[in-house]
């Protein structure tokens, strides 16, 4: 989840190391030698960014057919 996420921000490379990254820090090493279930929050927050990233583009990874519309104008 976290090469999507970071794909469709930086391209495949960026995704790749990031992944990499997470997959071998002491930090992901140390979570996952125990019972603790910190893994499944950095999993629902990875979850959480990728929606938000898939929400807001205009390149087609969204919901949102057609381009962004701008916001409607406060009345004066």
């Amino acid at each position: 989840m976290l090469y999507h996420a970071v794909r469709q921000l930086a391209g495949p490379p960026a995704g790749l190391i990031a992944a990499a990254l997470l997959a071998i820090s002491p930090a992901t090493v140390a979570l996952n030698r125990g019972n603790i279930s910190d893994t499944l929050m950095i999993l629902l927050a990875v979850l959480a960014a990728d929606s938000m990233i898939s929400a807001t583009s205009t390149g087609g990874g969204g919901t949102a057919s057609g381009p962004a519309r701008p916001a409607p104008q406060a009345a004066h």
